[in-house]
């Protein structure tokens, strides 16, 4: 998937950022060559998008494309902050379908990066949770979805504190979560446990250590300032 951001001005024609277009490029050949640039009119307006995975194709043959509103260069975000999973039951023809995973309109919060993985019945969501207020990040948040348009549960806390999270299951209680941490150098991985909406880490390590994260000095410079 791949957007485009261009507005002509009014008055003088000229070429600036604008509302954003998205677009859909599709292999069926294992990646040697690739179709044209398809537009994608996603099923909910907003000024600009934010989204960091590719389509995935579910057990029964829809496509969960999963993704999240982001403010125009106006500072405009009429949907207001929620990420959402996108859904085509045509092979990515048209999405005419979505559901909120993660809804930040009443709270502020932006959930970015978010990963959308199959589990059960229904669908699981991991996301970077970011205060914009405070300028901090948050420990990263999952929801469990239900039923199609997929039902998104309340989120919850993951225990870890996290940006970009990437999930993959192993059989039906337990998963592998590889994330960038905040409060500890470099790129970690989870075994967690997963038993109704209850989310347990057992064990964690680090796959690589390297430098700290911009927001764990700007997190850890705010929790200071506020006495934690």
């Amino acid at each position: 998937m791949s957007g485009t951001i261009r507005r002509k001005a009014p008055s003088t024609g000229e070429s600036r950022p604008g509302p954003t277009e998205l677009y859909l490029i599709a292999s069926e050949d294992l990646g040697k060559s690739w179709s044209r640039p398809r537009l994608l009119k996603p099923p909910l307006e907003s000024p600009a998008w934010e989204a960091s995975h590719a389509p995935l194709e579910l057990a029964h043959g829809r496509l969960a494309l999963p993704i999240a509103t982001w403010r125009g260069w106006d500072g405009r975000l009429p949907p207001g902050q929620q990420a959402v999973v996108f859904f085509s039951e045509d092979g990515g023809k048209t999405w005419p379908t979505y559901s909120p995973s993660f809804d930040g309109r009443s709270s502020g919060l932006i959930h970015w990066e978010q990963c959308v993985i199959e589990w059960g019945s229904g669908l699981l969501a991991v996301a970077w949770e970011y205060d914009p207020k405070e300028k901090m990040t948050r420990p990263s948040v999952f929801s469990i979805g239900e039923g199609f348009p997929a039902v998104f549960a309340p989120a919850e806390a993951t225990g870890f504190l996290a940006e970009t999270c990437e999930i993959l299951a192993l059989g039906s209680e337990r998963l592998l979560a590889v994330y960038r941490r905040v409060d500890q150098p470099g790129l970690w991985a989870t075994i967690v446990r997963i038993r109704g909406n209850t989310w347990t880490n057992e064990s964690s390590a680090p796959l690589w250590q390297g430098a700290i994260s911009r927001n764990a000095w700007r997190g850890q410079r705010r929790r200071r300032t506020l006495g934690a």
